[in-house]
């Protein structure tokens, strides 16, 4: 996925730890996703979901029902997700889509694959939603090295 990265609508960041930090089992994680509210007028939705270091994928949002579709207001950033590291351990790769209409048929795929070693399916359907807003939806991936 990593040549189809694109930030210039929004960025995710991982914390609390820097960069390239290695998490242990249990600990905190948090994910923050920044919107660039200067270069979006409209609305813009947001999906975020783990690929775990074995391929296995896990949803991250929205899945809650406060979550709603994922909506955020122009400029406005996802507040912070809070989430522990758990097993399987090695260098995950959270990803966070995010395109000015709600990706429906995308998050059904999620929904689909989650807890599956699928993360290889995931890339044709980012790559059209990417090719159909040209400019307007972003990918962004945050690294994060988890382990005992």
């Amino acid at each position: 996925m990593r040549p189809l990265l694109s930030e210039q609508r929004a960025r995710l960041v991982v914390g609390p730890l820097d960069n390239g930090a290695r998490y242990p089992s249990g600990a905190p994680v948090t994910l923050a996703l920044q919107a660039d509210g200067q270069r979006v007028a409209a609305p813009q939705y947001a999906t975020v979901f783990n690929i775990a270091s074995d391929g296995t994928v896990q949803r991250l949002f929205p899945v809650a029902p406060s979550d709603g579709d994922g909506r955020l207001a122009p400029g406005q950033s996802l507040p912070v997700l809070e989430s522990q590291v758990i097993a399987p351990y090695g260098a995950d790769h959270v990803v966070a889509l995010v395109t000015p209409q709600p990706p429906e048929a995308f998050r059904v795929l999620l929904r689909t694959v989650e807890n599956q070693r699928a993360a290889n399916w995931l890339v044709a359907p980012i790559r059209e939603l990417l090719a159909k807003s040209p400019g307007q939806a972003s990918l962004s991936i945050g690294e994060l090295y988890t382990g005992n």
